[in-house]
């Protein structure tokens, strides 16, 4: 997350447009799947289910938010 910390959304996608910084962030984006998936595996958590639940909650708590994110 240091590549994101206190950038705005268009700064983002300016820093990602260097191919080099964005295979760099994709490989930190899998290291950090691969450990939370398998950190739900050994506590025994469906991640799917887990992800699908606290989508549901968001959907309640900000409705507009959510609508927005579809279109």
């Amino acid at each position: 997350m240091e590549h994101f910390q206190w950038k705005t959304d268009e700064q983002i996608r300016e820093a990602v447009k260097d191919r080099a910084k964005k295979n760099i962030i994709s490989d930190e984006l899998a290291d950090l799947l691969i450990s939370c998936l398998s950190f739900s595996d050994v506590i025994g958590i469906d991640i799917s289910e887990a992800t699908d639940t606290e989508l549901r909650k968001a959907a309640e708590k900000y409705p507009v938010m959510i609508e927005l994110a579809r279109t």
